[in-house]
């Protein structure tokens, strides 16, 4: 499915198209971290979010993460503690893309275990550095501008890929409500007010849908 995105976007925002991201995506190929940046793309957590998800807070056999944890930035490295807000605790579904993605980054891990062995760190964490020791958020953030570098896409900053996914799902017709919870939102004014430049462009897909299905009828009566 290919998906337009409107032409106004806020001044703060950098967003991709559809092509672009399918780029970036396919320039992780091979990488050890390919699961995570897949993951930040296609469901919209936030980056401490992802990086600070446990094992335990996946059920890949049910498709679906819980977001419990968030790992920020700290003096000497990283730590670890509740989501940005309330809501921010949640329930995101996931594809089977995704999910075989996951699979095949928890083997890799595991032969990160065996290879590294005593000296191998087991935080719980899905992401880690090779020796199970907890990314850093910086890292992260280094490490797209890089594999940005590699695609030949447009730079941009690692929380606006969190800001593409919100906006081509609003343009695909995802409700705003559903992208609100996925976002871990507060209210859906708030999701509303980061993507006013797609909101427009929705209310007039509904407006022609509306006129054609009623032109359609009008069509039917002149005919019959």
């Amino acid at each position: 499915m290919h998906v337009e995105l409107p032409e106004h976007i806020p001044s703060t925002t950098s967003l991709w198209t559809p092509e672009q991201l399918g780029a970036f995506l396919s320039s992780t190929s091979g990488h050890r971290l390919r699961a995570l940046f897949r993951l930040l793309a296609v469901t919209g957590l936030r980056r401490g979010e992802a990086v600070g998800l446990h094992w335990t807070d996946l059920d890949l056999d049910a498709a679906v993460l819980a977001v419990r944890w968030q790992l920020v930035a700290a003096v000497g490295g990283a730590a670890l503690g509740p989501p940005k807000s309330r809501s921010g605790t949640r329930a995101v579904p996931l594809d089977a893309r995704t999910v075989e993605e996951l699979r095949t980054h928890r083997q890799r891990q595991n032969v990160e275990r065996r290879v590294w062995g005593e000296a191998w760190t087991d935080h719980g964490l899905v992401f880690t550095r090779e020796d199970g020791s907890p990314l850093r958020p910086d890292y992260v953030s280094h490490l797209a501008i890089k594999l940005m570098h590699r695609a030949g896409v447009p730079r941009i900053r690692l929380h606006d890929l969190r800001h593409t996914n919100a906006s081509l799902a609003l343009a695909a017709g995802v409700p705003l409500k559903v992208v609100s919870y996925r976002l871990g939102h507060s209210s859906t004014a708030i999701t509303s007010d980061l993507y006013t430049h797609v909101i427009p462009s929705l209310g007039q897909d509904t407006a022609d849908r509306i006129a054609a299905l009623i032109d359609q009828q009008v069509e039917g009566d002149q005919l019959s």
